[in-house]
């Protein structure tokens, strides 16, 4: 199957050398003949046997030939050692190893015969233990892939001709190979198929191994051999190996053997865009090719062409001859396959269509896209995937010619899988099933479905279904998947309550069970609306609803009716009432009451004329109680007030009334208090104030005080915005008379209008006076807002036509005039086109309204009048002028090709055609443009290529042109014409010539072919130095020619080469023989002159100190350098002064007047100066005290100053010094080398010592903490109150004056005291009193203390302060005060104070009662003795009746006379309001809604029609028409009211779905659904909506839809509708197309039976399936198929239109030899360069180039199919200069040398310039070298071009470096006291021992420094002669050791 892609075959070519195959060894070759090269490891397939020279079993003293076989073996019976597979490559010791075992590149061998060794003679036992032979035969049947038969063998033959007794040549061991066909005929004849070779002394090829006193052993190394059996295809072919023995049995004869067979034949194939390709004959032959005349094996056809046949002559080793073609072809391959997929599972078959032309297919390898390993070597592959699904395969062809192509398709295993889910209901209700994964569908049983087909059915079975459904996908495969449907049941619900009828309020448990969950409804009254038993506390009657759901789901319900009754409980109020007044008694807990004065009903009225109790009997019907009020009757007080008052608003008068206890005032909300005698009154209007006063009984009087108001005025100010510079009118109003202020800025200062002008923003203060006398005052504000600042655009300039865009600044709005020629009048930016110069005024207006304005001049200046050159071609790389006229600047574009892109002319060259456009712009900038077109000519692609590329004078060479019409050479010199594409040349010298040539178009281009003409040679010497000193050397260079012999080659260090080195010690004279590169040869000579060395001395002292300095001195030379510089006064001269820091060797160098040089050197060794350490016995001491200092490191000492010292000198004095002082010592050694160091003492005072106390002076009983310091410890005095007596801090606690002292010691052990007095002062005696020692809760008195000065209370709560000897009290508690006074001394002493504190009474009112409006409540008071009421009533009970809801006060006193309050609130009830509501009120036609009403306790519902209950607070609705329910709500207090809720019931629709439809794969049809005003569709994933009636189904199998239609009132209805999905052809437009410009091909479609081609461009018919097509240019086809469903796809196909094209090469270079530089062509697709030597890489665009000589390189392109190009660049290699640095040579240590170096010339430069004296001179000298050094010469010529070389100076070591005493006399003397080594040139010193003469070691040191001085384990040594023993290391890395004696003398 093949999916609709276009497929493109991607080609990788490469331009490897292809070969029928590299022959390096038959075992490595894959052979056509089965383990003929033992690639198994084993003798399979082979047979042989073994035998005697002669075919004897015995010995044969005078046997002969020939070899004989007498025991014939198969394959298992071939075994070492006489037949043995050789696996790994020893070598073969009788071959002096020389012999590798195996074939060269081989994995496995054989060898036919024993090696002759120790094993041979261990098993051939005998006077001839000899006289083996062995055979080994393969057979095979000859094919056109075997007749060629490759065999390799190496022999080892033992020669017997050494011994006395000569053998025959029949008695000689021998080796044979034969070529038979069936009947035994050699195999093509004798000549051909057969060999035999026996041992003797000179056999041709043999070479000499091992040889011993009776014999010598020939070997011939490997060797190939091959043999052409094609005129033997189809035939039996046998080739047979024999080796035989002497025949005497004492020499012997083996063989190693290999084999391969395969094709004979040439491979000819090459890979397209390849541009060579290698001809590769059959190995084992010698070769003559025509017609290229090459004699190798293979050759090398440069840009083959198509079609050209080679022929090759194979010569074989016997002399046989065969002849082979071979025809050259591009290979083409062109990968594609097929597949098919297993319906059963992911098992795919692919078969491989690949075309391929001229070549054949040697391996497929198959990438599954899967991740697994590639797979090789199948054609057409079987493979199965892990699980369905795209994946991307890829195919990899390899040809015979190892040409490599690919292509990658996807391809797709079908998900053939149905998943439908399953699903579980309750009875009676439908579900809906959908299947998905396939194309079509089949349902079953069809019990229950709406359709068996389709994806999706609605399934509505009455008991548990399992259903079944296949699905089949495009291919035809199916799968089943099912679907149970589970019919789950409703479960039976029972429910009871714990009681059904209640008395009051109660808690009741309800139940339900047979169900796993439980809902109850409605949810009022209930601990939880869930669960299967709950809790309830009903408070009216109710039925309860429960509904179960079981487990699966399903539901049923029951009901619980619960009534409740109201509870018997009588409760009555009564009250206190003044005299007329009336009482309401209200009982309640009952139905029905009687009271004592016979009334009836739950309240009623009383007005007794005194105190009177009342009872009242409650029942309701079953239940009765009693309760009693008793009401009591007070008289009221006489009350009198103040008269009618006056006040101004805002200000307040003060009211006063009398004759009561209690006073109400009202209003209150203008008093200071509602209560009182006297309140202030501050009225905002005139007011009547009432007073109420309450006597002790509660009983009331009133009187009224009127107060007038007089009104303040209101004023009502004017304010104003003005804009800078502008003025306002301001006024008020609201009063008679008005002031202004501030008065500036205004008219005047009074008015009630003023005129304002101000200049800042200014608020004026306004006062009004009525005529009451009444003031008020108002603020007017003038804002003064600046004027904007506006700006416009300025320098405006445009062309004719143009336009600008202005802009304005500064404002909020802005209005432009003129308005012509602008977008707009207005706004901030507008855009101005005039057609003239204008000029534009904007006005500016701000947020405030104040304006300014600006102007803008717009210029209008015109366009230019441009004239541009006409249309003209050129060829490419030419110029053309291009000009334009009418402007003053020009601007040309594209600069492509442009000398310039302004100007009025300029030059174009273009490389292809092109269009340029010039803008012209005159002085006002104005511009206009024009265009003109170029059109480019290709230029000929010319190449000139001389027959050869160098000749000798008087030689000619052809040169031959190509690529153009007509050719022009220049210069003429040496050619046979100037004209032609040939000419013949014959130049005098060396020349290049051009040539021209010329196209039809008249372009022209060049080529050059350049002739070296070669001179004989002019050779020359060259000598770095000619004169060189004694030692040096000089290198002699010699150029003009190849090849150079010297002589004599005395001291030389080569006669051979261009460059030799000598180092001659006198005169001499070298000559040079030279021969160049053609043959040619001439000589030259060189002198050279050696001049001596001097003779070279130094003296110098040869110890010093550090620090100190010595001259040295050197003679014997006329000039002198010294090294190193280190310490030295100067590096030149005969005497230099030294000033070295350790010791050194230092070297002079000494030049002599021939400039030679020596050099010497002088060790000077430098004492180190001690190292003085001064360290005193204590760093501090006590003044007076004393310290020992002593010091260490010298011999002598000399201190200062002498200051407090015992003495100024010795290693210890004491110092006894006055204050802190530093000491100085001066210490000498035995060198008299001196170092100071110092040592300070530091002298300490006394301490001084002080006291502080915290509290010097204290009060009795208290304390103070004493606090020491100066010191570090302390002892106090006397102890008596001390908490201690040592520390630095103490707690006294006297109870009299007292001193204490103190004694102190310091850190430094001194000590002093001090002494601290404290004082104690008396305390005061306090007097306290108070007021009154009991109050009330909420009332206060005074408490006083005497007796001191100042006082503090405490507690403070209650008090008014907490200080002073008065205090006011508050206190809510008991509580006992104390008072802490102090008096003058601040001593203080406490007294206390108690204080009683009454409660006040607990005053209750009884209840809060509840009332409807228009009844009576009684309020009822306790818990004190009086009672006066805020209704001025007294008394404990009152009765009242108010309209809303009031809270009533009752004020109580008790026996204490102490008071409280307490309030109670009348509540009056609310009339219920009641609502009512359903779920829904439109329900459809059947169904049923929810009706519930709230706002009551009880409901009645009426009318009964379709209504579950006409009670009840929840009740179910399914009227079968419209219908308005009345409920009446009654609540808990009886009271009621009535609502109505209407029904309304709706239609249902009628709903239809459109017909069926049919739709294409990835296709839209659009559904429709009627009967309704909403649409659900389902399954919803292929809609692009499902709520709509029409929505477009984009199904992508064929499915079948449900919709759910839905009308205006939400009622539903359900329709079905199919849509049927055709797969959609499958379009194949064929593989992409390769043609050659102008060729034509064919275009041939697949897919169905409407064909359809777009573009039509270039094609025969767009309409046929298949197509002539000529195409022009590269183009991508469209070709649409149909199918009768209308079902369409595309598929494209490439035709890609190779043209000619043309590659460039980078232009001519230069570099240095051994530089490199990269090529670079552009043009092409694939690149060659040649030739390839001096390439990194010949394949690519750029490589880079490495030649070691100019070179001309020729890139080759191919685009692989049609066409080719070439181009070549010359790289010029300039030489090297050149250069030696000289010969390595070794100097003694601190030596000066003198490089001897040689160049040609160039800049010179030296590295490292470590020790020389320049680094860019050619000879330097390297000055003390004392470290082994290599230097790198580098010389750079005037090319830039660097040569470099190297020297390397390595020091000597030898016992001259050393200088031993051999005496020294350790005497003290400080001359000659040290046996030590004297040494320069040695990096390290291993070891220096000294051994007395019994040996044992009596000093030995690692440190060069150190030396003996004759003692021993600290003793003196006795005189005497003593062995030393030294070993150090070299600066050369090198050990030096030495020994001797040295003798102690005393």
């Amino acid at each position: 199957m093949r999916e609709s892609d276009t497929k493109y075959s991607s080609k990788h070519f490469f331009a490897a050398v292809i070969l029928l195959f590299i022959f390096t060894s038959a075992s490595a070759q894959p052979t056509n003949c089965t383990n003929s090269n033992f690639e198994l490891g084993s003798f399979a397939n082979w047979t042989g046997g073994t035998g005697t020279p002669n075919g004897n079993s015995g010995n044969n003293p005078g046997g002969c030939c020939p070899i004989q076989i007498n025991n014939w073996l198969n394959t298992a019976a071939l075994l070492p050692p006489r037949h043995t597979i050789i696996g790994s490559p020893v070598t073969d010791p009788n071959t002096l190893n020389n012999l590798v075992e195996v074939a060269p590149g081989g994995v496995y061998s054989a060898r036919l015969g024993a090696i002759q060794n120790s094993f041979y003679q261990a098993n051939n036992p005998g006077p001839f233990p000899g006289s083996k032979s062995e055979r080994l035969n393969y057979t095979f049947t000859v094919t056109p892939n075997s007749d060629l038969f490759v065999y390799q063998y190496a022999v080892v033959l033992e020669d017997p001709d050494t011994i006395a007794t000569q053998h025959t040549t029949a008695q000689k061991p021998r080796f044979e190979i034969s070529v038979l066909d069936v009947n035994g005929n050699y195999v093509p004849n004798a000549l051909c198929g057969h060999y035999l070779v026996i041992a003797d002394s000179n056999i041709a090829g043999f070479q000499q191994g091992v040889v011993t006193t009776s014999s010598i052993i020939h070997y011939r190394d490997w060797t190939t051999v091959g043999i052409d059996l094609s005129s033997y295809i189809g035939q039996t072919i046998t080739i047979q190996f024999q080796v035989g023995d002497c025949a005497l049995g004492g020499h012997f004869g083996y063989a190693y053997i290999d084999c391969y067979c395969g094709p004979l034949g040439v491979l000819a194939e090459y890979c397209v865009g390849q541009s060579s390709v290698v001809l590769t004959a059959p190995p084992g032959f010698s070769y003559q090719w025509s017609p290229t005349g090459d004699t190798t094996q293979a050759i090398v056809v440069n840009n083959p062409v198509n079609g050209s046949v080679y022929t090759c002559q194979l010569t074989a080793v016997t002399g046989c001859i065969a002849n082979i073609s071979a025809t050259v072809h591009p290979t083409t391959v062109v990968p594609d396959f097929d597949y098919n997929v297993d319906c059963l599972d992911t098992t795919v078959t692919f078969f491989d269509s690949t075309f391929i032309q001229y070549g054949t297919i040697s391996n497929w390898q198959w990438d599954f896209g899967d991740g697994s390993p590639l797979f090789s070597g199948v054609q057409n592959p079987v493979h199965t995937y892990p699980s369905p699904g795209t994946y991307n395969v890829t195919l990899y062809i390899t040809t015979n010619s190892n040409c490599l192509s690919q292509i990658t398709l996807p391809i797709t295993i079908p998900v053939v899988t149905v998943s439908v889910p399953g699903s579980a209901m309750c009875p009676g209700n439908p579900v809906l099933l959908t299947a998905s994964g396939v194309v079509t569908y089949q349902w079953s049983p069809s019990a229950g479905l709406s359709s068996t087909t389709g994806s999706t059915v609605i399934a509505s079975p009455t008991t548990t279904t399992t259903y079944t459904v296949t699905g089949f996908n495009a291919n035809g495969c199916s799968g089943i998947a099912q679907s149970i449907v589970v019919i789950n049941p409703n479960p039976v619900i029972s429910a009871n309550a714990s009681a059904n009828n209640l008395c009051g309020t109660q808690t009741i448990s309800l139940t339900a069970s047979g169900a796993s969950s439980y809902s109850w409804s409605p949810n009022i009254y209930l601990s939880s609306s869930t669960g299967s038993t709950i809790s309830a506390i009903p408070l009216t009657s109710v039925t309860y609803t429960v509904t179960g759901t079981s487990a699966s789901g399903c539901t049923s319900q029951t009901t619980i009716p619960v009534n409740v009754f109201a509870a018997v409980t009588i409760t009555s109020t009564g009250g206190n009432i003044c005299t007329g007044q009336s009482a309401l008694l209200t009982a309640s807990g009952a139905t029905n009451y009687l009271w004592s004065n016979g009334s009836s009903g739950n309240s009623i009225f009383v007005n007794p004329a005194t105190t009177t109790t009342y009872t009242v009997i409650g029942s309701t019907g079953v239940c009765s109680d009693t309760s009693s009020s008793v009401v009591t009757v007070n008289s009221p007080p006489v009350l009198s007030v103040l008269p009618s008052q006056s006040v101004c608003l805002g200000d307040s008068v003060l009211l006063t009334a009398s004759g009561a206890t209690n006073y109400s005032w009202s209003p209150s909300n203008t008093l200071s208090s509602s209560n009182g005698s006297s309140v202030t009154a501050n009225p905002l209007a005139n007011t009547t104030y009432t007073v109420i006063a309450t006597n002790a009984a509660g009983c009331s009087a009133q009187s009224i005080i009127p107060v007038t108001v007089n009104s303040v005025p209101v004023l009502i100010p004017v304010s104003g915005t003005i804009c800078s510079g502008g003025s306002t009118s301001l006024s008020v109003s609201g009063a008679s008379s008005y002031i202004w202020s501030p008065s500036a800025g205004l008219s005047a200062s009074t008015g009630s209008s003023v005129i304002a002008n101000p200049t800042l923003t200014t608020t004026y203060n306004i006062t009004g006076t009525n005529v009451s006398g009444c003031t008020a005052s108002a603020l007017s504000t003038v804002v003064v807002n600046p004027l904007p600042l506006v700006t416009s655009s300025q320098g405006n300039n445009i062309c004719v036509n143009g336009s600008i865009l202005l802009t304005a600044s500064g404002a909020l709005n802005y209005q432009w005039s003129p308005s012509t020629s602008l977008s707009s009048s207005s706004g901030n930016s507008v855009t101005a086109n005039p057609i003239s110069t204008t000029t534009y005024t904007v006005t500016g207006t701000d947020i405030n309204g104040c304006t300014a304005i600006s102007t803008s001049i717009v210029n209008v200046n015109p366009i230019p009048s441009l004239v541009c050159s006409p249309d003209d071609s050129i060829c490419f790389g030419g110029s053309i002028t291009l000009s334009a006229t009418g402007a003053i600047s020009y601007s040309w574009s594209p600069s492509t090709g442009l000398s310039a892109t302004s100007g009025s002319s300029v030059i174009a060259t273009p490389s292809s055609n092109i269009t340029y456009t010039v803008t012209g712009t005159n002085g006002t900038n104005c511009s206009a443009s024009t265009s003109t077109f170029v059109k480019v000519n290709p230029i000929p692609i010319v190449n000139a290529v001389p027959s050869s590329s160098a000749i000798c004078l008087s030689s000619s060479a052809i040169i031959t042109a190509s690529g153009a019409q007509n050719y022009s050479w220049s210069p003429s010199t040496g050619l046979s014409a100037s004209t032609g594409n040939s000419v013949t040349a014959n130049p005098a010298s060396t020349i290049t010539y051009t040539v021209t040539g010329t196209d039809v178009n008249g372009c022209s281009a060049s080529s050059q072919a350049s002739l070296i003409v070669n001179p004989p040679p002019v050779i020359s010497i060259a000598s770095t130095n000619p004169v060189i000193c004694l030692g040096g050397n000089s290198v002699l260079n010699a150029s003009g020619a190849m090849n150079y012999t010297w002589s004599p080659s005395t001291f030389l260090n080569a006669t051979t080469g261009a460059s030799v080195i000598s180092t001659p010690t006198s005169n001499i004279t070298y000559t040079v023989d030279a021969i160049d590169s053609n043959g040619c040869s001439s000589s030259s000579t060189s002198l050279m002159t050696v001049n001596p060395l001097p003779n070279l001395s130094v003296t110098a002292p040869d110890t010093i100190c550090s620090g100190a300095s010595v001259t040295l001195t050197a003679a014997g030379a006329v000039s002198y350098s010294w090294s190193p510089s280190t310490g030295l006064s100067a590096t030149s001269g005969s005497s230099v002064i030294a000033t070295p820091s350790s010791n050194i060797t230092y070297t002079v160098t000494g030049t002599n007047g021939t400039n030679c040089s020596a050099s010497t050197s002088t060790f000077v060794k430098v004492n180190p100066i001690p190292i003085v350490n001064a360290v005193p016995s204590s760093s501090a001491i006590c003044l007076s005290s004393s310290a020992i200092i002593t010091a260490s490191g010298a011999q002598n000492y000399s201190w200062s100053p002498s200051t407090g010292l015992s003495a100024s000198t010795g290693n210890s004095v004491t110092a006894n010094p006055a204050s802190t002082i530093t000491y100085t010592v001066t210490g000498t050694d035995v060198n008299g080398c001196s170092a100071s160091s110092q040592a300070s003492l530091i002298v300490n005072p006394p301490p001084v010592i002080s006291i502080a106390s915290t509290n010097p002076v204290i009060c009795l009983g208290g304390n103070s903490v004493l606090n020491a310091s100066g010191a570090m410890n302390y002892t106090w005095s006397p102890s008596t109150f001390l908490n201690a007596t040592t520390g630095a801090s103490v707690i006294s606690t006297p109870t009299s004056n007292i001193t204490y002292t103190v004694d102190a010691i310091d850190s430094n052990g001194c000590s002093a005291s001090s002494t601290s007095l404290m004082t104690v002062n008396p305390l005061p005696i306090i007097v306290p009193s108070s007021v009154d020692s009991s109050i009330c809760l909420g009332t206060s008195t005074v408490l006083s203390a005497s007796g001191a000065i100042t006082y503090v209370w405490s507690p403070s709560i209650g008090l008014s302060s907490s200080t002073g000897n008065s205090v006011t009290c508050n206190t809510q508690s008991s509580i006992n005060y104390t008072v802490t006074g102090t008096n003058a001394n601040g001593c203080s002493a406490l007294a206390s104070i108690p204080v009683t504190v009454y409660s006040l009474p607990s005053v209750t009112i009884s209840n809060n009662p509840s009332i409807c409006p228009g009844s009576f409540a009684t309020l009822t008071a306790s818990g004190a003795l009086n009672y006066l009421w805020s209704t001025n009533a007294i008394g404990n009970i009152i009765s009242v009746n108010p309209i809303i809801t009031t809270s009533y006060t009752v004020t109580g006193t008790d026996a204490n006379g102490c008071t409280s309050k307490d309030t109670a609130t009348v509540t009056l009830f609310v009339p219920p309001l009641i609502t009512a509501n359903a779920l829904q009120t439109g329900i459809c036609n059947g169904a049923s809604t929810t009706l519930t009403a709230s706002g009551a306790l009880n409901f009645s519902w009426s009318p009964s029609a379709g209504i579950s209950s006409t009670s009840g607070t929840s009740l179910t609705a399914n009227p079968i028409l419209s219908t308005t329910y009345t409920i009446i709500g009654t609540d808990i207090n009886g009271c009621k009211d009535t609502t109505t809720l209407p029904i309304t019931v709706n239609p249902l629709p009628s709903a239809a779905a459109s017909p069926d439809e049919n739709i294409c794969v990835g296709s839209s049809t659009q559904l429709n659904a009627t009967g309704g005003n909403y649409y659900s569709w389902s399954p919803s994933s292929s809609l692009n909506s499902n709520t709509i009636s029409n929505p477009v189904a984009s199904p992508g199998t064929s499915t079948q839809y449900l919709v759910i239609v839905t009308n205006q009132f939400g009622c539903k209805d359900s329709a079905l509708a199919n849509v049927f999905v055709h797969p959609i052809p499958i379009a194949d437009a064929g593989p992409s197309k390769l043609v050659c410009f102008p060729d034509t091909i064919l275009l041939q479609g697949n897919g169905s039976n409407f064909f359809h081609w777009t573009p039509s461009t270039y094609l025969s018919d767009s309409t046929a399936q298949y197509v002539q097509c000529i195409p022009q240019e590269n183009i991508t086809y469209t070709l649409t198929v149909n199918d009768s469903f209308g079902c369409r796809s595309n598929d494209t196909v490439s035709v890609k239109v190779i043209k000619p094209f043309v590659i460039d090469a980078t232009g001519d270079a230069q570099i240095c030899r051994s530089e490199n530089l990269q090529l670079n062509a552009v043009g092409g697709n694939n690149y060659h360069w040649t030739p390839e030597n001096g390439l990194d890489n010949p394949w690519i665009s750029n490589p880079i180039a490495s030649p070691s000589y100019t070179t001309t390189y020729t890139v080759y392109s191919s685009d692989g199919v049609c066409f080719d190009a070439t181009d070549s660049a010359v790289v010029s290699v300039i030489q090297l200069p050149m250069i030696y640095a000289g010969a390595d040579v070794s100097v003694m240590y601190g030596q000066t040398y003198q490089l001897n170096a040689y160049s040609n010339g160039g800049a010179i430069q030296w590295t490292p310039s470590t020790f020389l004296d320049c680094t860019d001179c050619i000879n330097p000298i390297a000055s003390h070298v004392n470290t082994p050094i290599e230097y790198f010469l580098t010389v750079t010529d005037s090319f830039g071009c660097r040569a470099e070389d190297s020297v390397f100076i390595n020091l000597f070591c030898y016992d001259d470096l050393l200088y031993i005493p051999d005496a020294f006399t350790p005497n003290g003397d400080n001359k000659n006291d040290i046996f030590r080594i004297r040494t320069y040139g040695i990096s390290h010193l291993d070891a220096f021992r000294v051994f007395n003469r019994w040996g044992e070691l009596v000093f030995e040191t690692d440190n060069v420094s150190e030396g003996w001085d004759g003692t021993w384990h600290g003793e003196p040594c006795t005189p005497a002669v003593y062995v030393w023993y030294f070993q150090g290391t070299c600066e050369n890395g090198f050990t030096l050791t030495k020994k001797g004696n040295v003798t102690l003398i005393r």
